[in-house]
């Protein structure tokens, strides 16, 4: 099939079971969308059927999903509590974790043109793959700022 599920805002569907507990009362069983989720995750790659999960809330998503997924993006934000506890388990080496720590705020730049957003990326895409090892880049939202950034010397 090569197509992509791309659920936004991921953690109301794919969340931890209990914590919303949503039902699909239109398939005659009360089997969750969670439990559903899991299943389509596990068993459709094989048909070519990608699955992206976008949400603010690492520490909410089912940990059986985010376990299937194979790369992930983490942008800024899961630096304390529950959330950063979730990212360490993504994430193992404390070396890495520091370095996404270390992130400025998208929002501290004064002018929007300026902002960066920076990513760590994990998974099958990193040339790294094989150590684990994840991927740090930084967005810039102006063509003028990334030919800067990246000028030879």
């Amino acid at each position: 099939m090569n197509c992509l599920v791309m659920l936004d805002e991921a953690h109301r569907f794919a969340n931890r079971e209990g914590s919303i507990g949503e039902k699909l009362s239109d398939f005659g069983d009360s089997k969750s969308i969670v439990a559903l989720l899991r299943q389509y995750v596990r068993e459709t790659r094989k048909f070519g059927i990608g699955w992206m999960f976008v949400t603010t809330s690492l520490a909410d998503m089912d940990e059986s999903i985010v376990n299937q997924t194979g790369v992930r993006v983490f942008g800024h934000g899961l630096n304390i509590g529950n959330e950063l506890e979730r990212l360490k388990q993504c994430v193992t080496d404390q070396t890495d974790v520091n370095f996404y720590l270390a992130f400025p705020h998208p929002l501290n730049a004064l002018e929007e043109e300026h902002r960066r957003y920076s990513f760590m990326i994990t998974g099958p895409c990193s040339p790294f793959s094989d150590t684990s090892s994840p991927i740090f880049l930084t967005a810039f939202t102006t063509s003028e700022e990334f030919k800067e950034a990246n000028r030879l010397s």
